[in-house]
């Protein structure tokens, strides 16, 4: 367990990724809509939260990148380097949950969306529910997207780039494939209207269980992986 601490005090060091860059751009976009909303005389909703979670799977797809080699030469062993990445990731989700469920509170709650009805942190269905309820949705997401951008990136570490064409052939004609039968027999209507009677904490469990199946699929990778 110390080792894998240590890998976290690595994943540390790149603090930049890790935490600034995505709050910088996540309150340069909050400012900027702030003032286009304090200028309108309408409502306003953005999405401009999401881009938290996008630097979350742009980390995971980075992340093996920058610093898998690095740990591997100061021979840490691969389990250690994936469970202190699993540290960081948890640390890191955990935090920005936190600072977003609080924001989405004070801007419902105290603020009345920023006194010029701007929803930025607080959007409907994504926030439905109390504080706690918003926070597993919000972590969940952040969990899931980082461990969709590591199991690619762990797959190209363990087939290369064959390996990742592969993949991406696979994904494309399974996915051409599913889109022409639920076309065929025209089930998108029923999908989306059985997908929307669930609220985001009810989908977030599927959630849930597909980020379980890309941290394995991480793990078993990494196992073979070439530094």
């Amino acid at each position: 367990m110390n080792h894998a601490w240590n890998v976290t005090r690595m994943h540390l060091r790149y603090n930049s990724i890790w935490l600034y860059m995505p709050l910088i751009v996540l309150f340069s976009s909050f400012f900027i809509n702030l003032i286009i909303a304090v200028l309108s005389d309408v409502p306003i909703y953005t999405g401009g939260v999401a881009s938290v979670y996008l630097f979350m799977l742009i980390t995971g797809l980075l992340t093996l990148r920058n610093t898998f080699s690095f740990a591997i030469g100061f021979s840490f062993r691969r389990k250690d380097y994936f469970f202190g990445t699993f540290l960081m990731v948890a640390f890191v989700s955990f935090s920005t949950t936190v600072l977003l469920a609080l924001l989405s509170y004070v801007e419902n709650n105290l603020t009345n969306a920023w006194g010029n009805e701007l929803y930025f942190f607080h959007l409907p269905y994504l926030n439905d529910g109390n504080v706690v309820i918003q926070a597993c949705v919000i972590f969940s997401l952040m969990f899931h997207l980082y461990y969709l951008g590591f199991s690619i990136s762990s797959v190209h570490r363990r087939f290369g780039r064959y390996g990742m064409m592969i993949l991406l052939i696979v994904s494309l004609v399974a996915g051409s494939l599913i889109s022409a039968i639920i076309t065929y027999f025209h089930w998108w209507q029923i999908i989306f209207t059985k997908v929307i009677a669930y609220s985001a904490f009810q989908l977030s469990w599927g959630i849930g269980l597909l980020t379980i199946f890309f941290i394995l699929v991480s793990y078993f990778m990494l196992r073979r992986a070439t530094s």
